[in-house]
């Protein structure tokens, strides 16, 4: 394989694994933002 293209492939999967954390540490985010804001308006309503 030509160094080039071994440069482009590990870049992109660099790219690409960052991003799937991304995606996971977003969603884990609000899935807590969700709980919190449920539990306000529970206390609210009371």
């Amino acid at each position: 394989m030509p160094l080039n293209l071994e440069y482009v492939l590990s870049t992109y999967g660099i790219w690409l694994f960052t991003m799937i954390l991304y995606v996971v540490i977003v969603r884990r985010k609000l899935k807590v933002y969700e709980h919190a804001l449920e539990n306000l308006e529970t206390k609210k309503k009371l």
